[in-house]
């Protein structure tokens, strides 16, 4: 839809993106399931758990999702957070984004793969909020079902550590 602005005699036009999705700000009535996961569950030395974070937010309301993970395993293995899709047409959306940050304290790797199982891009994460937006288009066409955000020890720079993620959107 395109909306239109007259200024100053000129008329000005700009796209309106009437198909955005908030598919989790982790705020109350979140309606798409989202958790954690491991490679191995019975590799105890790969740990991850996800809480609601009302303390570190994008905004001044709602809440964020702490991830926080142990990978020292010796043992080849990762740990993931996933968001549940299936009840969604990708198609009608262009673009995926969120916003991530490492947590300070805890520590945090430089990097994060984002996956569908149509394929993945690694994203880098800083200790502020970075709004990242990726192109659907870098993941191919397969019938997603499941977006995953993963840590793998065979590439992690730090073991052990924290991450945020807020306001998963498409459009």
């Amino acid at each position: 839809m395109k909306k239109f602005l007259i200024l100053g005699g000129v008329i000005l036009a700009f796209a309106v993106n009437a198909t955005a999705l908030l598919i989790t700000g982790f705020d109350n009535g979140d309606s798409f399931g989202y958790g954690t996961w491991t490679s191995n569950t019975k590799d105890k030395a790969l740990v991850i758990v996800g809480v609601k974070d009302p303390k570190t937010k994008v905004g001044k309301s709602g809440a964020s999702y702490k991830i926080i993970y142990n990978i020292s395993s010796r043992n080849p293995g990762y740990v993931g957070f996933y968001v549940n899709l299936s009840t969604l047409n990708l198609n009608k959306f262009s673009k995926l984004s969120f916003w991530i940050k490492g947590d300070k304290k805890l520590g945090y790797p430089k990097n994060l793969a984002v996956v569908f199982k149509s394929g993945s891009k690694m994203i880098p994460v800083t200790a502020d909020w970075k709004k990242i937006e990726i192109d659907l288009k870098e993941f191919g066409k397969g019938g997603e079902q499941e977006l995953d955000f993963i840590i793998d020890n065979g590439w992690a720079d730090v073991k052990t550590g924290a991450i945020y993620i807020d306001k998963i959107e498409l459009f």
